[in-house]
């Protein structure tokens, strides 16, 4: 053990170790194992130190060196070692079970400072054992009431000097088990904040998945549907609700001619015009195949017809397959929203203008 920890020392490791176990992204319960072995050394010494000073029979004395000398080289050791929850669950029983009994009869009893060690060990049990463990707590709860009737019912077996019931001592101790608790619920607090947010930035990232298509880095056909219908149900007279709906032209044949990875390049790059030019003000999604649509909530029919002719001029315009004079163009229909209608028939209706544009000669916007 004390190879391995002089090899650390020597491979300049130890406090990229130390920063590994408690730093704040670590896991909660990676930090609340290696706190347990620091726990354990120093609650060994703890009892060491008062058993020397407060105790007289030098058998307990033998026994208690010979007892937290095992404890602390254990601790040590697994301090060093990887996560083991088994010791960390034995080693928390030997604290809370053991040793802090001890301490209590060796610090005065009710009359010192170790009374405020009890309040910490229940803490201390519960924050680390698990649910099928439960009923530890209401054992440690009952171990701890009785010990402290005893101390008073049979004084005789606490051990009291000047130093265990000084109110410096009591003090101590009490600083001492609220700096731990403190310690404690800081680890647990930064850990559930930490998994929260953890937690929080997977459910955008997986919701950013389910609403956006793989190919195109645009809205699917799933949000452009909720969205639609979101729409419908918050329109009125007044409202200005314009649906469009783009369709690659002869993309088949590109497909076939050119394969399909030039076909998946022309579709995003397709889309990311269609997006770049609505920008804020509108939705835009890839519907299905080669079919956009875009929501427009608040502009004129001009402004709608004015930005579909750009959209569509702009795909003409731009040479998509180097080395060629393949041009890629694109049908458009606009239809506009009447109070009354279904989310599903001003879809049809934008729909039927898009294949209007198609059966017109392509390459051109039809109007409601």
């Amino acid at each position: 053990m004390l190879w391995c920890m002089m090899k650390q020392f020597r491979q300049n490791r130890f406090v990229d170790g130390w920063k590994k176990r408690f730093s704040p992204t670590a896991p909660m319960n990676i930090r609340l194992y290696y706190l347990i072995c620091l726990l354990a050394l120093f609650f060994s010494a703890s009892l060491l130190y008062v058993v020397l000073n407060a105790v007289n029979f030098q058998t307990y004395k033998i026994i208690t060196i010979v007892f937290t000398c095992f404890i602390s080289l254990s601790a040590t050791y697994h301090f060093f070692s990887k996560y083991n929850y088994t010791y960390g669950l034995i080693a928390t029983v030997i604290i809370c079970f053991i040793i802090i009994p001890a301490v209590f009869l060796c610090s005065a009893g009710v009359k010192g400072g170790g009374l405020f060690l009890f309040i910490f060990g229940i803490f201390f049990l519960t924050v680390v054992v698990k649910k099928n463990l439960m009923y530890l707590i209401l054992i440690l709860f009952a171990e701890y009431v009785s010990m402290m009737f005893l101390s008073l019912a049979f004084p005789r077996i606490v051990f009291i000097n000047e130093t265990t019931t000084s109110v410096t001592a009591i003090v101590i101790n009490f600083l001492i088990a609220s700096l731990i608790i403190y310690i404690f619920l800081r680890i647990i607090i930064t850990g559930y904040y930490r998994e929260h947010k953890q937690l929080r930035i997977t459910n955008e990232r997986l919701n950013h998945e389910l609403i956006t298509d793989d190919l195109t880095e645009i809205y699917n056909h799933r949000y452009i549907a909720s969205e639609l219908i979101r729409a419908v149900a918050e329109a009125n007279e007044n409202s200005e609700l314009f649906l469009l709906m783009y369709d690659i032209d002869d993309f088949k044949t590109v497909n076939d001619e050119y394969g399909h990875t030039v076909g998946n390049d022309i579709l995003y790059e397709v889309a990311q015009m269609i997006d770049s030019e609505i920008g804020k003000e509108g939705v835009c999604a890839r519907y299905g195949g080669e079919e956009f649509v875009v929501l427009f909530k608040n502009k004129n029919a001009e402004e709608v017809f004015a930005v579909a002719e750009k959209i569509r001029k702009r795909v003409e315009s731009k040479l998509f397959i180097p080395d060629t004079d393949k041009k890629i163009t694109v049908s458009c229909g606009i239809a506009k929203y009447k109070i009354g209608d279904e989310a599903e028939e001003f879809l049809r209706s934008v729909d039927f203008k898009m294949y209007s544009a198609k059966h017109q000669g392509k390459n051109q916007t039809v109007f409601y």
